[in-house]
C-alpha cells in the first residue's frame, strides 16, 4: 500500500511540472492565422493540437447536413467537444455575405466580364503576398 502512495505522489509531481511548463513556455513562432492565435491562448497545448489539425482540414471537407456554427454530429466533435473541420468550414462560408467577396466582385463587375482573374496567394513565415493576374478570355464576345 505504501508503494501505491509513492507512485501517486510521483504522478502528481509530474502533473505539477507539466502545469508549470505550460505557464512558463512560450512558443518561439506564433500562428499566422488570427483564429488559431486566439485558440492557442484559450486552449491547452494538447487540445490545441487537435483543433489545429481540424482547422487545417476544413477547406477540404464538406459541411455535414446537421452542422451548425456551434454544433456538429461528427465523431471528433462528439468525443472532444472542440470545433471540428465541419464547423470551421461552415463558419468560413457564413463569415460574410458572398457579395463582399473578391470572386463575386470579379464575376459581376462590367470591367471584368471579358477578363479571367487569377489569384496566387503565397505565405512565407510572417508575410503573405497576393498576386492578381488579369487574362483576357479567349472566347469573349463584345456585347
Amino acid at each position: 500500500m505504501e508503494k501505491l502512495f509513492i507512485v501517486l505522489d510521483c504522478v502528481r509531481l509530474e502533473r505539477d511540472k507539466n502545469a508549470i511548463q505550460l505557464v512558463q513556455k512560450q512558443p518561439t513562432q506564433t500562428n499566422s492565422t488570427p483564429e488559431l492565435q486566439q485558440f492557442y491562448r484559450l486552449l491547452t497545448p494538447y487540445a490545441f493540437n487537435f483543433l489545429k489539425a481540424q482547422f487545417e482540414c476544413a477547406a477540404k471537407t464538406d459541411v455535414l447536413e446537421k452542422t451548425t456554427e456551434n454544433n456538429c454530429t461528427c465523431l471528433f466533435y462528439n468525443s472532444m467537444r472542440l470545433p471540428c473541420r465541419h464547423i470551421f468550414n461552415l463558419r468560413k462560408k457564413h463569415l460574410c455575405d458572398e457579395r463582399w467577396t473578391r470572386n463575386f466582385y470579379y464575376q459581376n463587375q462590367r470591367v471584368f466580364k471579358n477578363v479571367e482573374v487569377l489569384e496566387d496567394i503565397n505565405t512565407d513565415n510572417d508575410n503573405t503576398t497576393i498576386t492578381t493576374l488579369y487574362k483576357k478570355k479567349e472566347n469573349s464576345h463584345n456585347s
